[in-house]
């Protein structure tokens, strides 16, 4: 995962062939006065973190949306209604329709929110005394935050077990500046919160908006055509990350308009 794509990429940029990359920007930034092999360690571990720490979580998020909308399916009917008044037939989503479309924002924010990919943030040694609901905690404590706990506060969400998207919108259907965003939690705190959380929250938006543009996600049919219920079973081992057990479903394309510009069938 670090040498492969590594050593395709700086090919590539030598032949002149390679697509703009945090790897083939930074390796045409090297300094050739300095310690090459050294600048080319630091882009290379630099490269492989933004990798690894944006594929698994990204896809984790993903999952969790695509249960949601199987097990609330009056969720997605609300999001496609959305989604027909403000593009034209056969139109894909783009950044530039975000601000119209405030439901399937929320939508994010509730999948981030309803199960957080990291429930436990990550460790941080505290460089001050602090005191939290009485208690004093020391310089030099090593703390977890509990992001699951802060996501299901009662009193900045109302029936947190719900997957309830319209939280996040006031009574005319706009986003509520009011209502807590989860994303100040879910991407952790600090100096060492996720650095890729403007690029996660865009990739889980485009996903989320073009997924229910194009398709209505339905469950799985047993033997006799019949709908298998979805169970909605999350992984409970050993681990900080939270994500949803292998499941089945289906991708219905949407219109006939979809499926000309997917290039699929709907026979």
């Amino acid at each position: 995962m670090t040498e492969g794509p590594y050593l395709v990429t700086k090919a590539r940029v030598a032949a002149g062939t390679a697509t703009a990359s945090l790897t083939s920007l930074s390796l045409e930034d090297i300094d050739h006065t300095q310690d090459v092999a050294q600048q080319e360690e630091v882009i290379k571990a630099a490269s492989v973190t933004a990798y690894g720490g944006g594929s698994d979580t990204t896809v984790a998020a993903l999952g969790a949306f695509i249960i949601a909308m199987l097990m609330n399916p009056e969720v997605q009917t609300k999001a496609h209604h959305e989604l027909e008044k403000v593009l034209g037939p056969g139109d894909l989503p783009s950044f530039s329709d975000e601000p119209t479309l405030p439901y399937i924002t929320a939508i994010v924010k509730e999948v981030l929110r309803h199960n957080p990919v990291t429930p436990f943030a990550f460790p941080h040694l505290l460089i001050q005394h602090d005191i939290y609901a009485g208690y004093l905690l020391p310089k030099g404590s090593i703390i977890m935050p509990n992001v699951w706990s802060i996501l299901h506060n009662e009193e900045d969400y109302p029936e947190p077990e719900l997957f309830n998207p319209s939280r996040f919108l006031d009574v005319d259907g706009k986003l509520n500046p009011n209502i807590r965003d989860p994303a100040t939690a879910a991407f952790g705190f600090g100096r060492r919160a996720c650095p890729g959380k403007h690029v996660a929250l865009a990739s889980l938006w485009i996903a989320v908006a073009s997924i229910l543009t194009c398709y209505t996600i339905e469950p799985e049919l047993d033997e006799n055509g019949k709908p298998i219920k979805p169970k909605g079973e999350w992984y409970s081992g050993p681990t900080l990350f939270n994500h949803p057990l292998p499941f089945k479903c289906r991708f219905i394309p949407r219109s006939k308009d979809v499926e000309a510009s997917l290039g699929v069938s709907l026979a």
